[in-house]
């Protein structure tokens, strides 16, 4: 039987080291010992939890689920929906209007389980439509979703429906390439032949996701693509000093499941996106020396390809993280032909 109930705090420091369990890579390094939880206790220990914060202004007081966890070893026994469910009761009680999360694109476990419970993945007008634009940029910049590449901002209002975010393939592309054009003229001042540069970053955008599209064929669901929120501060950062870090947009399909069929259908996906950045990004070193296009090519797929290989976050959600859940010798064999690439590109410069 699962038994929910706030931490007392004494157990914060017990808490953050299951929590610190449940996650991956850098996420673990940003888990410090909460000062407001809920836990989940199963045979008399605690085997999940939720930690809270609190974001309020003049008009509204939001409660944030900063991380939501369950130890690997209890997964799958209605832990998570259970924590979700007694934590929103919780927050009412304390006088929130609204409560909200910031979640990975691909966590399925966590967006599916907000979903399920009322806490709807939102775009950033419908939430300064119902907050507010001053709680809604203390949402952005009071909580990691300004920095936090691939997540997307989920949200509940006290007894009133929010809109969920659109899932129109055709505009969420558009959205998704202006957004990330948008963030490169950051550096317009910094970067010779900005605009060739710009073409070739959009030139790849695209063409991944077309490669995406293709691979979504091989598959029997019927998929969408949708632009992912966060991050946007941090990618506008980087583009101004001359970088390139592009906002997260994915192909998605109607529904998750925990099987290995799932797993296979978003790694083919991936697969065929990573495809299509090595032959271009090939192509592009190989013709380098000729055309100044394919210079800004090689030089950008390098970086795209570096990016892929990364398995985790920040960098797992450009694709190569769903590779390797699929087939880590795919993954190998991938990593591999791009270190290549790299290599081949570093000799000739």
């Amino acid at each position: 039987m699962i038994f929910v109930r706030k931490m007392h705090p004494s157990e914060a420091r017990e808490v953050r080291k299951l929590a610190s369990k449940a996650f991956q890579g850098m996420e673990q390094f940003f888990i410090s010992n909460p000062k407001e939880a809920l836990v989940a206790e199963m045979d008399g220990k605690i085997v999940g939890g939720v930690m809270i914060k609190y974001i309020e202004t003049a008009a509204h007081k939001v409660g944030y689920y900063d991380f939501v966890f369950t130890h690997p070893q209890y997964q799958g026994k209605g832990i998570g929906k259970a924590l979700i469910n007694k934590a929103t009761e919780y927050l009412w009680e304390q006088g929130c209007t609204a409560v909200c999360a910031a979640v990975k694109d691909d966590n399925v476990g966590s967006w599916q389980l907000f979903i399920n419970n009322g806490v709807q993945r939102v775009s950033l007008m419908e939430t300064v439509r119902r907050l507010g634009l001053l709680t809604a940029l203390k949402i952005y910049f009071f909580t990691p979703f300004f920095a936090s590449n691939g997540m997307e901002l989920y949200l509940a209002v006290k007894e009133d429906e929010v809109a969920p975010k659109s899932h129109g393939t055709g505009m969420q592309i558009l959205l998704y390439l202006l957004a990330n054009a948008l963030l490169l003229l950051s550096g317009f001042r910094t970067r010779s032949n900005f605009f060739v540069f710009l073409a070739a970053v959009l030139t790849l955008l695209l063409g991944a996701i077309a490669a995406g599209y293709i691979g979504t064929l091989l598959t029997k669901e019927k998929w969408h693509y949708r632009l992912n929120s966060g991050g946007a501060f941090i990618c506008a950062v980087i583009g101004f000093i001359g970088g390139v870090f592009p906002m997260i947009g994915n192909w998605y399909p109607p529904r998750y499941e925990k099987t290995d069929g799932f797993k296979r259908d978003m790694g083919i996906v991936a697969l065929c996106e990573w495809i299509f950045m090595i032959i271009a990004t090939l192509a592009g070193v190989l013709m380098q020396e000729q055309y100044t296009f394919f210079s800004a090519i090689a030089l950008v797929g390098v970086v795209f390809l570096i990016y892929k290989a990364i398995p985790f976050y920040p960098f797992e959600s450009y694709g190569g993280r769903r590779v390797l859940d699929w087939n880590r010798g795919l993954y190998a064999l991938m990593t591999v032909i791009s270190c290549v690439i790299l290599a081949y590109q570093f000799t000739l410069n």
